[in-house]
C-alpha cells in the first residue's frame, strides 16, 4: 500500500528498484517486496528486470573515476572474481551492487590488500550502515535510519 499506483495522471512515471524476495534466516527477516510488486501491478509489461553488466571492469573504474580514485589490479582483480562468483538470487552483477562495491573499494588504499566482497546487495548495504555507525556512532545512525523507516513521506533536505 505504500506505493501510489492508482488514479495517477498519464504523463506521471514512477520507477521503483527491489532485490528479489527471499525467505526469512536464522537472525534475519524475510523480504517479499517484489512479490508485493508484482501482485500491485497487474500489467507484467510494466516490470522489467536489471541486466547483469557485461563489461565490469569499465564499470568500476568509471565509477571510481568520478570520484577522482583508481584502485590497483590486484585490488581490481578482487572485485572482478567477487563479481564472478555472484549466485542468481543475490542481485551481485547488478548495477546497484558495482556501485556499493566502488564506493567500497574507493576507500581502499593502493598497499592494502583487498577485503573479502561480500555477494549480495544486503550483505553490502548491511556493512555500509556498520561503517557508518564506526564513524558516526551506532546510536546516531540507529536513530537516524529509524526516522528515515518512519517518514511517511519521506525527509526533506532541511529536516534532514
Amino acid at each position: 500500500n505504500w506505493l501510489p499506483v492508482t488514479n495517477l495522471p498519464s504523463f506521471v512515471r514512477i520507477i521503483v528498484s527491489s532485490l528479489p524476495d527471499y525467505p526469512a534466516g536464522k537472525n534475519e527477516p524475510g523480504f517479499a517486496c517484489l512479490s508485493q510488486l508484482h501482485g500491485t501491478l497487474k500489467d507484467e509489461a510494466c516490470l522489467s528486470e536489471v541486466e547483469d553488466i557485461e563489461d565490469p571492469r569499465a564499470v568500476v573504474e568509471h565509477l571510481l573515476g568520478l570520484q577522482g580514485r583508481t584502485i590497483t589490479e590486484e585490488q581490481m582483480r578482487a572485485v572482478l572474481e567477487a563479481f564472478a562468483r555472484r549466485s542468481a538470487g543475490d542481485m551481485a552483477g547488478t548495477p546497484l551492487w558495482l556501485t556499493l562495491v566502488a564506493h567500497k573499494a574507493a576507500k581502499w588504499r593502493s598497499d592494502m590488500r583487498p577485503p573479502a566482497i561480500p555477494s549480495s546487495v544486503r550483505e553490502l548495504i548491511v556493512e555500509l550502515f556498520e561503517d557508518l555507525a564506526k564513524l558516526r556512532g551506532r546510536k546516531l545512525v540507529r536513530k537516524v535510519l529509524a526516522c528515515l523507516t518512519r517518514c511517511k513521506d519521506g525527509i526533506s533536505v532541511v529536516e534532514l
